[in-house]
């Protein structure tokens, strides 16, 4: 039971629960919604405009498995994988330099000629009309006459000589042509005055090949 006196002191009391409940109702009113997370925008699908490996005395845009390309274009950025060739072989490796331009390391596995390039990233892949020749390692099977007198022309065949830059013999350089016949591409040079014997050295932008046997010039 309470006293009179007690009145005022309980009626406080009440008055300040009801204040800090109406307190916490105006905090929890106000409390706003979480913001919604928007949706990462996909990237536009890549487009590849120029594929550019290296000019060499056998044509102006080869690459050797190992050498590296530089492909220009669009939508780069968050490309996922490159390739290079039909069918497209994977390349060893490749760097997104900016979203127009992206170099690339060619695998060994690719085949070699005129390739293109196929870019993909999350929106899609491009395959480019433009092409870069991947050049072979040369060999040299035949080489005729292999003895004959300063001024003979001498013919040399094998594989992937189209993309022969330099041919030696011995360790002299010697001019040479490129001559298409039904069995493929062969090389001619004539035999300089003064040319020592030596064995036949063909170099491409792959690497170089030497034949067993030598060139014998005779008197």
């Amino acid at each position: 039971m309470h006293t009179p006196t007690d009145l005022p002191v309980r009626r406080t009391r009440l008055r300040r629960r009801a204040a800090v409940a109406g307190a916490v109702l105006v905090v929890l009113a106000g409390t706003a919604a979480p913001a919604a997370h928007a949706a990462t925008p996909k990237p536009a699908a890549p487009t590849v405009t120029a594929v550019t490996g290296t000019a060499t005395a056998s044509g102006a845009n080869q690459v050797a498995a190992g050498g590296t390309i530089t492909v220009t274009g669009t939508g780069f950025t968050g490309t996922t994988s490159v390739g290079l060739g039909r069918p497209s072989v994977p390349v060893t490796s490749f760097r997104v330099v900016s979203s127009t331009q992206l170099t690339a390391v060619v695998s060994g596995k690719t085949r070699v000629d005129a390739q293109p390039v196929t870019v993909t990233n999350s929106s899609g892949s491009t395959t480019s009309t433009a092409t870069v020749t991947v050049v072979g390692l040369p060999a040299i099977t035949s080489f005729s006459p292999s003895t004959a007198p300063a001024g003979a022309t001498v013919t040399v065949a094998g594989a992937n000589l189209q993309w022969v830059n330099a041919l030696r013999v011995g360790t002299t350089a010697v001019s040479f042509a490129r001559v298409a016949t039904a069995a493929g591409p062969q090389l001619q040079f004539v035999i300089p005055a003064g040319l020592a014997n030596g064995a036949l050295t063909a170099t491409t932008l792959a690497g170089s090949t030497t034949t067993a046997s030598a060139l014998v010039r005779t008197l």
